[in-house]
């Protein structure tokens, strides 16, 4: 397991390891018939990384990564009446991933998982407008590939399940299709007529979906905010061989309220 850290903002986050876990014993549940299916969830913090030496002024063009090494039990304390499982990190490489002369910072990143348990590549994305990917398993400090992909900032960006596409959208109001070996554009993804005008990508992600086609979701926000704003999503089909993509379905997601970004 690898995390990884980086933000654009000028204070310190703690990222936090959640054990989750079921209760048979919790109150809710003891002695309620009827209720074994409905188990009370319970969450206990079982380790911490601390960002305070890493988020600070001038250092947000950084990526720190951590690799975990197997598992460990929390200590007792007063809190604890019984250790917890939790994980054993270690910092492993800190990689510069944006090199905008002022005002530097990553914003987003994303591991290839086109093998399970085993991330191939990390990509990166920033206010310098490059796709940075580096290896995963052994992450150096200089990608194996950058693509010179917005006029801006990169909002957001995903990998295909195979690991051979990859979608970006830039603050630039464009969203792309990249070849993931060459950094080669493939297309330059339109916005539906059934959304029109006036709305730009705010956010993407591929789905499992799809045999001949790769299937992913776009979210749209309009470009000027107003009271009434509404949101669309749509789900396209990209058909490499013809070098085609299509929405399959689209539909207004919500008013006044605007989508950030698709888990």
């Amino acid at each position: 397991m690898r995390l990884f850290e980086g933000n654009n903002q000028k204070i310190s986050i703690i990222f936090k390891t959640l054990l989750l876990s079921f209760d048979r014993n919790s109150p809710a549940v003891a002695g309620t018939p009827g209720v074994a299916e409905r188990l009370s969830l319970v969450t206990k913090i079982t380790s911490e990384l601390n960002t305070d030496p890493h988020a600070t002024m001038n250092m947000d063009c950084y990526c720190d990564i951590y690799q975990s090494h197997g598992f460990s039990l929390t200590e007792l304390n007063d809190n604890n009446k019984r250790p917890h499982l939790t994980l054993n990190f270690e910092h492993v490489l800190r990689i510069t991933s944006d090199k905008k002369p002022e005002n530097a910072y990553q914003k987003t990143v994303r591991f290839d998982r086109s093998i399970e348990g085993q991330p191939q590549r990390l990509y990166t994305g920033g206010a310098d407008g490059c796709i940075r990917i580096w290896e995963g398993a052994t992450v150096k400090d200089s990608p194996v590939l950058t693509i010179d992909a917005h006029n801006g900032d990169i909002d957001d960006l995903d990998i295909s399940p195979d690991g051979k596409l990859c979608i970006s959208v830039g603050h630039d109001a464009a969203a792309y299709i990249w070849d993931t070996s060459s950094g080669k554009q493939l297309l330059s993804l339109n916005i539906p007529n059934e959304i029109g005008d006036g709305f730009r990508v705010r956010s993407v992600r591929f789905t499992v979906l799809g045999s001949t086609n790769t299937i992913f979701l776009a979210t749209y926000n309009q470009i000027r905010r107003t009271p009434k704003s509404v949101s669309h999503i749509a789900l396209w089909a990209y058909n490499r061989e013809r070098g085609i993509c299509r929405p399959i379905l689209v539909r207004q997601a919500c008013n006044e309220v605007s989508i950030v970004v698709i888990y």
